[in-house]
């Protein structure tokens, strides 16, 4: 299908050197790993090894730490954990998971409570923390470097109207922060209703919110359209906002 968006087919002999370059940084990258982000490394590659790990992942972060009722929450809990496997896993986390999913039918309290403490420790060092002084110190050290930073605050798929302003107003809250100055969003993290069929309709009544709630504050910004090519795409929706704060 070709695309609706004209482009210079002169930019395309860029291509072999931007691989080119890309590979380079990789090998650099991997000499400065130390021993615990090589485990990370190994543990997320290991989850694309088996398709249910990684909608058990999905799961538990999108459903089961996101849940306020334990009820509600360890019984999502034993659905995912009944997908976990070794391969997916790995011994560890694979058995774990299935043997406190079992554990959960008694003491679904303090099994909700050791899966929220296990998926942030897993975590930690793959997602950074967004309370101002420790975000701050750490882009304090990228920027030290010369490294600029595109924050990105996590959220897929919101729940529902009053859940999307939230999130909305966390994004606004980032964007004021005097060393954040370049921010990427999601709309399926601020709209509950993003009608995928409806592209006009569902980007036009974001548009009008997100220009008067972002204007005052940004100097570039752009939204794309979901399934359209030559744009930023998400596993989600394909729908962003980068907004670069001025």
């Amino acid at each position: 299908m070709p695309s609706i968006f004209e482009t210079d087919a002169a930019l395309d002999k860029l291509a072999a050197t931007a691989i080119t370059r890309t590979q380079a940084l990789m090998k650099e990258s991997d000499k400065l790993r130390d021993r615990r982000e090589k485990a990370n490394r190994k543990r997320v590659a290991r989850l694309f090894k088996d398709p249910e790990a990684i909608e058990a992942t999905i799961t538990l972060t999108d459903e089961v730490m996101r849940i306020s009722s334990v009820k509600s929450s360890s019984r999502i809990f034993r659905r995912a954990a009944k997908k976990a496997s070794i391969t997916g896993f790995g011994p560890l986390n694979g058995i774990g998971l299935h043997a406190i999913g079992v554990l959960s039918h008694v003491v679904p309290t303090p099994v909700v409570a050791a899966v929220h403490q296990r998926v942030r420790a897993l975590s930690k060092d793959l997602i950074l923390a967004s309370e101002v002084e420790k975000l701050s110190k750490h882009m304090g050290k990228r920027s030290d470097k010369g490294i600029s930073l595109n924050i990105n605050v996590l959220g897929e798929a919101v729940l529902g109207d009053h859940e999307a302003e939230l999130r909305f107003q966390s994004i606004l809250e980032m964007m004021r922060r005097p060393e954040v100055n370049y921010i990427s969003v999601k709309l399926s993290s601020i709209v509950a209703q993003l009608i995928i069929i409806d592209v006009e309709g569902s980007i036009n009544s974001r548009f009008r919110k997100d220009a008067h709630s972002l204007s005052p504050s940004t100097t570039a910004w752009s939204i794309c359209k979901p399934g359209y090519g030559g744009v930023s795409r998400s596993s989600n929706d394909g729908c962003s906002i980068h907004a670069r704060a001025g």
